[in-house]
């Protein structure tokens, strides 16, 4: 799957992850994603799973909170990329863990 040829929901999930980043101040989570889109858990790892094929994003299995965007996916979204998600937005909590 091209990045053109992202589903609706797709470009949707895809384009959320940034937006908690700059929300957040740091990579949501699984559940993050579906609490702000009204998706489950399961409903999202099929579209980051999608999107991870193409390219698109990536996380490291095991870790919480690893969800970003590749190169190829922040050139998707527009260039928000998720460093810049991160500096542009407040920082509470910790990084990588529960607040």
């Amino acid at each position: 799957m091209a990045a053109d040829e992202l589903t609706r929901r797709g470009r949707v999930v895809l384009e959320q992850i940034p937006q908690i980043m700059r929300e957040q101040g740091y990579s949501p989570s699984v559940r993050d994603i579906g609490q702000a889109l009204g998706l489950s858990p399961t409903g999202v790892w099929h579209h980051l799973k999608r999107l991870a094929a193409a390219g698109l994003v990536t996380w490291t299995p095991g870790l919480s909170r690893t969800i970003r965007l590749t190169d190829e996916g922040e050139r998707t979204v527009g260039g928000c990329s998720a460093e810049r998600a991160l500096d542009d937005g407040p920082v509470r909590g910790r990084r990588g863990g529960r607040e």
